[in-house]
């Protein structure tokens, strides 16, 4: 199992936790769950890889910013465009999903890294605390996720970690032409820890599962750090497709197989960066 050296400097204790579960830090009998939200706006964390394995491995960011009020799709895209802007270019970012829950009270992204060098770069000191602020003191989550393999649609092909980033495609949809795409987060608490190897040797049976699935775009498989739970990242062209596919007996099918409840968020993406070509999806 891999582990995390943390420095928690006024950093509020279900977020820290949180963080450090998913990532393999120390927790204690105050144990809390990834996705327990953190209320204090002055969160900063810092956190080093242990060794060169670890810190080679791709890593998914999963966050989001939980509201009191829903924010409309122009206030998400005012606040959001300084950040897109930057996120062109951001070195070692492949990808980030932005994500609205259909009430439009929690938003968020999915941050695909090159490795957990890059990935840190999110848990930096007063960079939660910033977020935090700038939505007016919302509750914020944040649960690091290893990401070693994607099925690709628009590429016709299986990513596995460590692969060319210029190898990844680029989205050539637009929201208000096509309909807004979705993406369907999935994490599946396992009953006993999977290793490492075992996740990527089961993720490429499943592939050819999602090769041909009507409107999905990529499919991201993922894993905590403890290797107590699984799961994907799904990105689909429109609500309608994704909704066709993660129906109800998708979901008891993964009851059924993992013996455990699946944790199934929705959510509207109304942009997507892509830094292989530095592009914004969904903004004209």
């Amino acid at each position: 199992m891999l582990s995390r050296k943390w420095l928690l400097l006024g950093f509020p204790v279900a977020l820290a936790i949180a963080a450090c579960q998913a990532l393999g830090g120390p927790s204690g009998a105050n144990s809390a769950s990834t996705e327990q939200l953190a209320s204090n706006p002055t969160a900063s964390l810092t956190a080093v890889a242990p060794n060169a394995e670890a810190a080679a491995k791709q890593v998914a960011v999963y966050w989001r910013i939980k509201m009191d009020s829903p924010l409309s799709l122009e206030d998400m895209e005012a606040k959001y465009m300084p950040t897109l802007e930057n996120m062109r270019t951001r070195e070692g970012l492949i990808r980030k999903i932005s994500l609205r829950s259909e009430d439009g009270k929690t938003v968020g992204g999915i941050y695909l890294w090159a490795n957990w060098d890059y990935a840190a770069y999110q848990l930096e000191p007063d960079l939660w605390a910033t977020v935090s602020k700038k939505y007016g003191d919302a509750q914020v989550s944040v649960t690091p996720l290893w990401s070693p393999l994607v099925v690709d649609n628009l590429l016709g092909q299986a990513l596995f970690e460590g692969e060319a980033l210029d190898e990844h495609s680029h989205d050539p949809l637009n929201w208000e032409e096509d309909g807004m795409m979705y993406t369907v987060v999935v994490q599946i608490p396992l009953a006993s820890p999977v290793t490492a190897a075992k996740h990527i040797e089961s993720a490429k049976t499943l592939t050819s599962n999602y090769a041909e699935v009507n409107g999905l775009v990529r499919k991201y498989f993922i894993r905590s750090d403890e290797g107590d739970q699984v799961g994907g990242v799904l990105q689909f062209m429109t609500k309608e497709a994704a909704d066709g596919f993660i129906n109800a007996a998708w979901i008891e099918n993964i009851r059924n197989k993992y013996g455990t409840e699946p944790i199934v968020q929705r959510y509207y993406t109304p942009w997507v960066v892509n830094t292989a070509d530095s592009s914004i999806v969904g903004i004209n």
